[in-house]
């Protein structure tokens, strides 16, 4: 039988829109104030009737990450660990620069995912936590956000950034977090990276740090560590109906900045100040592979 040619090409138009509303992807975008741009993209993976957590993955300065909720490792992350995906596009400095958040991109990234909520049909996305990965001021902005809202974050990564000016607290101390400073950056996002990381390390914060060798300002391998911290992270703060609860101060992993290797930890408190600690035993090899070419790990605020 011979096909008609309209009939074949709108029966494959229709498999598209049918593939395409299979993939559920939502988009959200607020309207322009003052010089305010904040736009979401959100991936729920096929057949997911309630997401566990919502992994947001944010941009270097005033870059569009929407593109990231596509990235095909990110949305196998979000299959296997059941939670949504959202990349995010933001930028604006009227009222305060956008990534820090508690001036008005906080507030407005929370209206966009009560937006994704009622548009998906997934409503529990308006209160689920959220785990955070950014490059540059996109880590910025999730160490920013973490402050802000401590008990919605259940793990951030901050990534090669400079300027962090939310406060810490001991709420914040509580929220598992990954710093990465690149080996071959500028002294002065080493050092507030590393410096920041170590106060709050001394006083008991479950944080670990990263300095990837042989990269400057460029991604590296932190997208995925990131991964692997946020899955680890993950399964520690949260139970399978998304719901969050602090950590136990005997869990996680321990890396040693003087030798690489890794071990579980079975000290209280997170274990010594002078080791990383990181949520799980993926996380922890990767950071013993990467650091290992790069031993002793220079930390200067730790010795």
């Amino acid at each position: 039988m011979i096909l008609n040619p309209f009939i074949s090409f709108a029966a494959f138009s229709l498999l598209l829109i049918f593939n395409k509303a299979n993939a559920a992807v939502f988009d959200w975008e607020a309207p322009l104030t003052d010089d305010h741009v904040m736009a979401l993209k959100c991936y729920l993976p096929d057949g997911l009737e309630r997401a566990r957590a919502i992994i947001v993955l944010v941009p270097g300065l005033n870059a569009d990450g929407r593109g990231l909720a596509n990235d095909p490792q990110w949305m196998k992350l979000a299959q296997r660990t059941g939670c949504a995906l959202i990349g995010l596009s933001n930028r604006g400095n009227q009222g305060g620069s956008y990534y820090e958040v508690e001036h008005w991109s906080g507030d407005l990234f929370l209206k966009g995912i009560a937006e994704l909520a009622r548009n998906s049909n997934h409503p529990e996305l308006e209160n689920l936590s959220l785990g955070f990965w950014g490059h540059s001021a996109g880590g910025q902005w999730n160490y920013n956000f973490a402050c802000w809202k401590p008990q919605r974050t259940y793990a951030f990564i901050a990534n090669k950034g400079a300027y962090y000016h939310g406060i810490p607290t001991p709420a914040l101390r509580k929220v598992p977090a990954l710093w990465i400073a690149g080996g071959k950056d500028t002294d002065e996002r080493i050092g507030n990276i590393t410096s920041l990381y170590a106060e709050n390390r001394r006083k008991g914060a479950p944080w670990g740090l990263l300095i990837e060798p042989e990269v400057n300002h460029a991604v590296g391998r932190s997208k995925e560590i990131g991964m692997a911290f946020l899955e680890d992270a993950l399964f520690l703060r949260t139970d399978p109906k998304g719901n969050l609860h602090t950590l136990k101060g005997e869990t996680g992993w321990l890396g040693n900045f003087r030798e690489c290797g890794v071990e579980p930890n079975v000290a209280s408190g997170f274990g010594p100040v002078t080791n990383t600690w990181l949520p799980g035993q993926n996380s922890a090899n990767l950071w013993n592979k990467i650091s290992s070419s790069n031993c002793p790990v220079p930390v200067k605020n730790l010795q």
